[in-house]
């Protein structure tokens, strides 16, 4: 597995198109401190985010806009906020921007560092070098590219379970609390399908689903 940090200067088309829901030209500077979740399907996605303002506006304008919600506030005054926040662009409104969500809903692990600097920002994700050139080619949409770097080896510290889908995971845990993965097994399909009520096939289906992405995630690179 290989980490890419990737750094562009956005165009101003999508700029200005995120501006009219966000409130870009307010922001001083974002850094993701960490990522929760992320949802390309849905378009949204929770983070802890320490965001710093522009001279002349406050935290308040973040709290007005109907695209952000703030979870929860970790520190904030009047001109920076640490907090957990779900931040939903409206980029399904947009023919060409819908395109460009569909070419970052890749088989990646989005992580840090992860920041804004007015129109410049710089992304952070980990995956197969296929995958990851995908993302490079989908970044050119945004922006120009001023750098990219790679680094190999980058699981330590990595929650892998974020490549899984929220049914995958929940069936995949329910399934190791359980006994399904210790030998001798403490409980087959049929019984763990009935406890998380699912068919059998189903629970087979994601299971096997999963742990093809797990396995394909930690021996990516072999």
């Amino acid at each position: 597995m290989k980490k890419m940090t990737i750094s562009l200067i956005m165009n101003d088309l999508i700029y200005n198109m995120l501006n009219k829901y966000v409130p870009l030209h307010a922001i001083e500077t974002s850094e993701v401190l960490d990522i929760i979740k992320i949802d390309m399907d849905n378009f949204y996605k929770i983070v802890l985010v320490k965001i710093i303002m522009k001279p002349g506006y406050t935290t308040k304008i973040l709290e007005e806009s109907e695209q952000v919600e703030i979870i929860s506030t970790i520190q904030k005054d009047d001109q920076s906020i640490t907090c957990l926040m779900k931040g939903k662009f409206p980029i399904h409104l947009f023919s060409k921007l819908t395109k460009l969500t569909e070419k970052f809903n890749l088989n990646v692990i989005w992580d840090i560092p992860t920041r804004m600097n007015g129109k410049e920002i710089m992304l952070s994700a980990l995956g197969d070098e296929k995958d990851l050139n995908k993302v490079a080619r989908a970044c050119k949409l945004l922006g120009s590219i001023k750098q990219i770097s790679f680094s190999k080896n980058f699981l330590q510290g990595i929650d892998i379970l974020q490549c899984l889908t929220e049914r995958q995971k929940m069936i995949l845990i329910k399934a190791k609390k359980e006994g399904y993965y210790e030998y001798p097994r403490k409980i087959d399909t049929l019984t763990l399908s009935e406890r998380i009520s699912l068919s059998k096939s189903t629970t087979i289906e994601h299971l096997r689903k999963a742990e093809n992405k797990l396995i394909s995630t930690v021996l990516s690179g072999y």
